[in-house]
């Protein structure tokens, strides 16, 4: 068996001096994440300040070729080091909702890199937490934890939701026939009875500023409207995706539209391509008297931008198996949060979520 060698990345500097060799790998790969994409880690670097916590990625090499891929950082809490995924640990307004990491493992090394891997760890023993945040039932990471947790720590493991996918048909009549839902059919066909309807997709660096303010304006009246403050009330959160956008624009990777009725904005929509699939990430949607469900013809049309790219499926991402969402795709797959640690941190954890529970029943 060919010995690895295992690189630590700690900063964004070493990351980048890094990623040329990363692309070429990542591009060898038939599949791996959307949030392991580079654009999508390094635009995490530059704007969620590493502060007290570390970065910790790790490389795996076989003779000088790169063999494995661990997007991983080291966030200092006031109970200890937790290790988690890039991406994920923010506070819930600021949070890039990264889904579906794992690591990226070269077929047929995937023993010998996670024992390495496993015996990187022993060292570190302020780490007393390792969480993976919304990871798929079948990925590598969630089998690694669930296998191999630290010696005598506890291994917790929460259900998180559903992953949706559904496949891009050949002609759009096929794609609304395939909805699940009669009323959404119906809806769907109404949306492009409309003449009125027009669509425009930002091919501009210059204008991507412009369809993110109406992006915005229509998420956050959305939350709004339900008593929240919406993902994009905190300027960190808004000025990842401005850099991300323009990264994937670069590449051809965005898809980023707005939808006009009467040239009225009344939807933008936001997604990446990436890996003969488009995945949705957020909306903005106004109510419009005389049309409803105006997220299915939203859906749709960017179905259509995807099948015009050769893309054979679309992805919803993770959500609620009773929402939505079902009525587009029964493809899922469950999605999970897992996490180990310490006894001693499991114990007090349990100590503060019993007094919190005592707290409110005898507190009015």
């Amino acid at each position: 068996m060919t010995q690895l060698i295992c690189q630590i990345v700690h900063s964004r500097t070493e990351f980048t001096s890094v990623m040329q060799q990363l692309e070429l790998f990542l591009g060898s790969q038939p599949e791996y994440p959307l949030c392991c994409s580079l654009d999508w880690l390094d635009a995490w670097l530059q704007h969620y300040s590493m502060g007290e916590d570390t970065l910790w990625m790790q490389l795996h090499y076989a003779s000088d070729q790169l063999v494995a891929f661990y997007p991983l950082y080291l966030k200092k809490t006031p109970l200890g080091t937790e290790l988690r995924f890039v991406g994920t640990g923010e506070p819930e307004i600021a949070e890039v909702c990264s889904e579906f990491q794992d690591f990226v493992i070269t077929k047929g090394f995937e023993q010998s890199s996670l024992t390495l891997f496993s015996a990187s760890l022993k060292p570190i023993t302020s780490i007393k937490r390792i969480i993976f945040d919304n990871v798929l039932a079948n990925s590598i990471s969630l089998h690694w934890l669930q296998q191999h947790p630290p010696k005598n720590w506890h291994y917790h493991q929460q259900y998180h939701g559903e992953r949706f996918v559904l496949p891009i048909l050949a002609e759009q009549h096929q794609q609304i026939d395939a909805l699940r839902q009669s009323t959404l059919r119906r809806y769907a066909r109404r949306f492009f009875e409309q003449t009125a309807i027009e669509m425009d997709v930002c091919t501009e660096h210059k204008d991507i500023m412009l369809f993110f303010a109406d992006l915005t304006r229509l998420h956050q009246q959305q939350w709004q409207r339900r008593g929240k403050p919406g993902a994009f009330s905190t300027d960190v959160f808004q000025q990842f995706h401005q850099v991300l956008a323009a990264q994937l624009l670069e590449r051809e990777q965005l898809l980023l539209f707005r939808i006009h009725l009467h040239g009225k904005c009344i939807a933008a929509y936001y997604g990446f391509y990436h890996q003969e699939c488009l995945y949705y990430y957020q909306s903005g949607i106004e109510p419009t008297p005389g049309l409803q469900n105006i997220g299915v013809g939203m859906h749709l049309l960017a179905m259509s931008h995807a099948r015009n790219k050769g893309c054979s499926h679309y992805d919803l991402m993770r959500g609620n198996p009773t929402g939505y969402k079902k009525n587009y795709s029964n493809q899922t797959q469950q999605v999970y949060t897992a996490e180990a640690t310490t006894a001693i941190l499991s114990t007090l954890r349990t100590w503060k979520k019993q007094l919190k529970q005592i707290c409110h029943k005898i507190l009015p």
